[in-house]
């Protein structure tokens, strides 16, 4: 109907199924019967592209763009905001616990002091998953020991404290610009599991370590791995070594570019099927 009415027609990262048997050679035969009339077609890889192409697409209408993703908007922040805490913590590593829940808080203290060992001047962000949850973290803090503040109460990251507790509502991009280091909080919780968006930090630059339970952002979370932009850890001794390895800012740069370039493929591929389209729309009206 779309041919008759001369209406271009896209096919948007199709995708060869696993099937066999006169299942396959059915869905082979209604593609076939498609392939004629459409205008472009997107392939997820090379091996569709020649799957694609073995149905009856013609070999100059077929692209291969990777995988179509939907992309995360970058989180955004008051910029006044952001230039003042950086001024607060010039010099000092800083390193980022996100969306915390208090039954990890043992694991943060351990990889905290483990780190410190390494950088004495280390600062502690934690972003409580709920931020009323804040004067309860700022305490536990406390009773470890270490020189703590919270935002809720007006108090700064100042030099002499060693953890500051973040718990005030949509600041996430704030905190994801200033430390160069983020946890993934909620992934290594074995009541509250599951974990968080990843693709904000890896968009703003923040090099990505998390515990085993993504499972509500799974996806996300297994292209950053395959991509090499995720550190995995599996208790509080693990995310020492790690935070302790990313102090070395080359170190910490590199696993966040490698992130950020796997969030930016996904861009980059769905930027490429807006422009074909527009241009087929525009060609259309002319």
């Amino acid at each position: 109907a779309c041919a008759a009415l001369q209406v271009p027609t896209l096919l948007i990262c199709g995708e060869t199924q696993a099937q066999t048997g006169w299942r396959r050679r059915w869905s082979d035969f209604r593609m076939r019967s498609r392939m004629r009339y459409i205008d472009h077609i997107f392939a997820s890889s090379a091996r569709d592209a020649q799957a694609l192409r073995k149905l009856g697409a013609d070999a100059d209408r077929v692209e291969i763009i990777g995988p179509l993703e939907e992309g995360t908007p970058t989180l955004t922040c008051d910029e006044r905001e952001w230039l003042a805490m950086t001024e607060l913590v010039s010099g000092r590593p800083v390193w980022l616990a996100a969306m915390a829940q208090k039954t990890e808080l043992p694991a943060l203290d351990e990889a905290q002091r483990a780190a410190s060992r390494m950088s004495h001047r280390l600062l502690l962000i934690v972003l409580p998953d709920d931020p009323g949850d804040g004067p309860v973290v700022a305490d536990w803090f406390r009773e470890q020991g270490w020189q703590t503040g919270l935002r809720s109460e007006g108090a700064d990251p100042e030099a002499s404290l060693q953890v500051y507790v973040a718990d005030t509502d949509d600041e996430l991009g704030l905190w994801y610009r200033v430390a160069p280091i983020t946890f993934m909080g909620t992934t290594l919780s074995q009541t509250d599991g599951g974990g968080h968006d990843p693709y904000g930090p890896a968009a703003l630059g923040s090099a990505i370590i998390h515990g085993p339970a993504v499972s509500r952002y799974h996806n996300e979370f297994g292209r950053l791995s395959d991509g090499g932009g995720t550190r995995k850890i599996k208790d509080g001794e693990e995310l020492g070594i790690d935070v302790s390895e990313f102090l070395s800012p080359d170190r910490a740069a590199q696993q966040a570019h490698r992130a950020w370039e796997v969030t930016s493929q996904g861009a980059e591929a769905s930027d490429r099927v807006v422009d074909v389209t527009l241009r087929l729309i525009q060609d259309r009206a002319a």
